[in-house]
C-alpha cells in the first residue's frame, strides 16, 4: 500500500479506494465489486470517521470502531461480526450501484453513530434486497 494521507491515526478512505482500484484495474473483472477492509480508522474530508466508503466497483470498511478495544467494552466476537458485516452490506451496495437505504432498521441504513449502527436488525429490508436482486440479475 502506497502512503496515505492520515490524520492522527486515521487514513483517507478516499484515498484508500482509489488505492484499491489502482491495485486491482490491472487484472480487474467485469461484473465483479472489489472490497478492502481494515482495522484501521478511516475518515473523509466531509467526514471525522467513517464505517465505510465506496465507488461503484471498489470499497473500503474499517472495524476499528466496532471493537471492544475502542469502545472501551467487554470484547464480544458475535457483535463485532454482526456490525462488520452490516458495514459490508452497505458499502457492497454501493459498489454495485444499489441507492443507500433509509428504512432505520435495516443492515444498510446510514447510522450517524455506533448506537444507531447497533439499532440496526442485520437484515436487508425488502428495498434492499429488491435492489440487489435487480442489479445481480443483470450480471
Amino acid at each position: 500500500i502506497e502512503e496515505v494521507n492520515r490524520h492522527g491515526k486515521q487514513w483517507d478512505a478516499v484515498e484508500l479506494v482509489e488505492q484499491l482500484r489502482r491495485a486491482v484495474q490491472p487484472g480487474a473483472r467485469k461484473n465483479v465489486g472489489y472490497m478492502g477492509v481494515t482495522n484501521t480508522d478511516i475518515y473523509s474530508a466531509d467526514n471525522n470517521f467513517l464505517f465505510g466508503s465506496a465507488l461503484p466497483g471498489y470499497g473500503v470498511m474499517s472495524y476499528r470502531r466496532f471493537t471492544a478495544d475502542f469502545n472501551k467494552t467487554t470484547p464480544d466476537r458475535r457483535r463485532l461480526l454482526k456490525r462488520a458485516s452490516m458495514q459490508c452490506l452497505s458499502s457492497i451496495g454501493f459498489v454495485f450501484g444499489v441507492q443507500r437505504c433509509s428504512t432505520p432498521t435495516c443492515a444498510r441504513a446510514y447510522p450517524h453513530s455506533l448506537k444507531e449502527h447497533d439499532a440496526k436488525s442485520g437484515e436487508l429490508c425488502q428495498i434492499c434486497r429488491d435492489g440487489f436482486q435487480k442489479i445481480f440479475s443483470k450480471l
